[in-house]
């Protein structure tokens, strides 16, 4: 499986955040992750303000190479508008090994509700 950086088109403090990522390996291929639990959070100076697993079932897999994560309305406005956050996600396998899969940024504006 691949590692990934870089920056997610923003997200607002008023809606939903909903994000389906598609896994591949070194070689481009699809990445059959349906072994693995997975964790994502939102960060903030080192701390996790939202986190999604496989474990809790707030974290899915609409297929084996495949993650998605929704994190709702009200949790996004916890978050300050303005702000960008860390995402990070790790895979954990039946070992107990923890891969990084992405660390990226988040940048989280204001969707101008009341």
């Amino acid at each position: 499986m691949g590692f990934y950086t870089g920056t997610f088109q923003p997200a607002t403090d008023d809606a939903d955040w909903a994000m389906v990522l598609a896994l591949f390996d070194d070689a481009g291929a699809a990445y059959d992750a349906s072994a693995l639990d997975f964790t994502v959070q939102v960060c903030l100076d080192g701390e996790a303000l939202l986190e999604a697993t496989t474990t809790a079932a707030t974290l899915t897999r609409p297929s084996d190479s495949e993650i998605a994560w929704r994190f709702t309305r009200d949790q996004m406005a916890t978050l300050e508008a303005g702000q960008t956050y860390d995402v990070g996600c790790v895979a954990t396998d039946i070992d107990g090994n923890v891969t990084q899969v992405f660390v990226m940024s988040l940048p989280v504006i204001n969707g101008g509700l009341a």
